[in-house]
């Protein structure tokens, strides 16, 4: 959240509940969890949305984003934003600068930064950095398409997250993240890995 204030986000909508095909997943994070979040929010004046339902999200990950986006349309009013996508274990690099990012009125719908997993034991000090569309433009009718990973437009355009091609990449120099999934507990990167080879060996987003 203290990076999301970096970022000059006024609005954060947060979803807890587990995928349904995630294994051995909580029903609800611990309570410290929404907690930390309800007090970062207020301590940066950021204004909170956040739904914890008591069952999980059938249809995973693409069903929770759309949940997401739903409120999203709810928080904007119909007047023009801008999406973050923001993962709990991501961080800004520093150095940063805001005005890397605004103003954005001539910008396209979308903005890359470049973003890094974090290494894990054996690899070199620095893992590839890589484009991600984090900023989006955020329009009525937007929604997810089939998969997580893909955004969809009103005029049918979609926007995938990470660029497919060449020519769908646009930098935004100044912004760079770090992904610290690696720093996730044994146990749970076995349930994540797990959770994967349901998702990817059934379809469950194509």
């Amino acid at each position: 959240i203290d990076d999301l204030a970096r970022l000059g986000v006024t609005d954060l909508i947060a979803l807890d509940g587990p995928y349904a095909n995630f294994p051995h997943g909580r029903t609800l994070s611990r309570q410290s969890e929404p907690d930390a979040i309800i007090a970062g929010c207020a301590s940066h004046g950021i204004s909170l949305t956040l739904q914890r339902p008591a069952g999980a999200w059938i249809g995973d990950e693409v069903a929770k984003r759309q949940r997401l986006l739903e409120l999203a349309h709810v928080v904007a009013g119909g007047e023009p934003a801008w999406l973050c996508i923001w993962d709990a274990d991501w961080r800004l690099e520093p150095p940063f600068d805001a005005s890397s990012i605004w103003p954005v009125e001539n910008l396209p719908r979308s903005v890359d930064v470049s973003i890094c997993d974090d290494p894990v034991h054996g690899e070199p000090p620095e893992a590839a950095w890589y484009p991600m569309k984090m900023l989006m433009r955020f329009e009525p009718g937007m929604h997810m398409g089939s998969a997580h990973y893909i955004y969809v437009y009103q005029d049918g355009f979609e926007q995938w997250i990470l660029p497919r091609r060449e020519q769908e990449i646009a930098p935004l120099s100044g912004v760079r993240v770090r992904h610290l999934k690696y720093r996730r507990s044994p146990a749970r990167l076995k349930r994540q890995a797990a959770y994967y080879e349901v998702r990817d060996g059934q379809g469950l987003e194509s």
